[in-house]
């Protein structure tokens, strides 16, 4: 009986962590290795001597759309994303999202409202002869709208893509997954 009542609570906890790991994302199972199918095959671009590899679930644009890419099949010229499939022949180019410019449009407002700020604090310091309180508006106008402007920028920022572009064509980058 002993034997027996280890060997329940045993599987139980191996079932409990197995179902954690699988939860957490720990480790999948998934894969084009484990079912067989073809999706999850890396897009390879080349040009020259240049090669750039995008891997299934990054984001493209084509056509100024913004696709999941899943896969390629070379053998019908058609590139699978994640709810449509593409003919490379309407395909001229490939914009890969390479992130967000919420860095650079928060240091830039961060840097204008600075500005801004600390003219906002001369004028405020200066009013009426105060210019003995000018060492406490600068610094506190220029701080405070600086971070203001600086967190508006960045969520903007967030909201635009950067991205590099793949222009297909003759003497431009080729798909090459063989």
């Amino acid at each position: 009986m002993g034997i027996k009542k280890n060997s329940l609570i045993t599987g139980m906890v191996a079932t409990a962590l197995t179902i954690g790991f699988l939860e957490s994302g720990t480790v999948q199972l998934s894969g084009p290795f484990l079912y067989g199918d073809e999706n999850g095959v890396s897009l390879i671009l080349k040009k020259e001597n240049d090669t750039f590899e995008i891997q299934p679930g990054e984001k493209i644009i084509i056509n100024d759309k913004i696709y999941t890419y899943k896969s390629v099949d070379v053998a019908s010229q058609t590139l699978l994303m994640e709810n449509i499939s593409i003919p490379l022949g309407d395909v001229s180019a490939i914009h890969y999202v390479t992130g967000t410019k919420m860095k650079e449009r928060g240091l830039k407002g961060l840097k204008t409202g600075g500005m801004v700020g600390a003219a906002v604090g001369v004028v405020l310091g200066s009013y009426e002869g105060y210019y003995h309180y000018l060492f406490l508006t600068v610094p506190m106008c220029a701080a405070v709208d600086g971070v203001a402007l600086g967190i508006v920028e960045a969520q903007i920022g967030f909201t635009k893509k950067k991205t590099r572009t793949y222009a297909l064509g003759e003497n431009d980058w080729k798909i090459t997954n063989e």
